[in-house]
């Protein structure tokens, strides 16, 4: 398996999981300060169709990854806790995944219809369980892919959140100084945060043992380090984009934008590295 095969075949769940967790992180910044505000409540209406659309952009691409479009009704039969055949319990954890990260579509798009604060707070608490799950999703398999470890994926997809979040704020959020001024300062928390997780990922990755591998950082045909370097490049260069933006230049289209796209292409940078671990792990056994 190439590297183009390994980044095509796992684009569709790198784009899912990177443009779902900005919109949950975007929606948890919007709401603290719509409640530290005391905002009103016609402005729901908006943001709800706001996060509303950005989750559909987000579910897209995971239904490419099913192959067969009838797979997204199987998640019903595995939500929440079942038991198999040997009487053990497991967690649904990708259905429980795409159940919530649906769940915050659906109250989005609620609260276009009845601005109440309890649907806000639903929504909220269906993003936090909707990455909860989605870090188990991948943390579940980790004797299988031994790549992979819960807690530094946790933290990996938890501080992606936040970053793009605070970013997809800076954009459409409130526009006082005093948010856009915390946005900017819990962005540089996400992004410190995420920088942590890739090196505690990188470190983990090398204290692995595949069969067939002499060093597992020559994976990816052998462009591990390539990846590690793009990827720290765009989410540095992104930070610095929205400093000029907030301290000097001030433009309210282009750098914001251009801020996004390079954080965003950051991250995908490196949930493409996530990814292609699972592909080339199986390759190699």
């Amino acid at each position: 398996m190439t590297l183009y095969d390994i980044v095509i075949h796992e684009l569709p769940l790198v784009l899912f999981t990177t443009f779902s967790q900005c919109s949950i992180g975007f929606l948890w910044i919007w709401t603290y300060f719509y409640f530290k505000n005391r905002g009103e409540k016609d402005q729901l209406s908006k943001f709800g169709l706001k996060i509303g659309i950005l989750m559909v952009i987000s579910i897209i691409p995971a239904f490419f990854h099913l192959g067969d479009i009838t797979n997204a009704f199987k998640i019903i039969y595995r939500l929440g806790f079942f038991i198999e055949s040997n009487e053990s319990y497991h967690i649904g954890w990708m259905n429980n995944e795409i159940a919530f990260v649906g769940l915050v579509c659906l109250f989005g798009f609620a609260l276009c219809k009845w601005q109440k604060n309890f649907l806000l707070i639903l929504a909220n608490l269906s993003g936090v369980l909707g990455i909860f799950f989605m870090a188990g999703a991948y943390g579940s398999m980790s004797k299988s892919v031994v790549m992979w470890d819960f807690n530094i994926t946790l933290v990996m997809f938890y501080s992606a959140a936040i970053f793009l979040g605070a970013i997809m704020y800076h954009l459409l959020g409130f526009k006082d100084e005093n948010s856009q001024k915390v946005a900017f300062l819990l962005g540089l928390l996400g992004v410190g945060v995420h920088f942590s997780s890739i090196f505690f990922q990188t470190l983990h990755v090398g204290q692995t043992w595949v069969m067939g591998v002499e060093n597992p950082y020559d994976m990816l045909d052998g462009f591990y380090f390539t990846f590690i370097v793009w990827c720290s490049s765009l989410l540095g260069f992104s930070v610095l984009l929205w400093g000029i933006n907030k301290f000097f230049i001030k433009s309210k289209i282009a750098l914001p934008y251009l801020t996004l796209v390079c954080a965003g292409v950051g991250v995908i940078i490196a949930r493409v590295l996530f990814y292609g671990l699972i592909n080339t792990t199986i390759m190699q056994l």
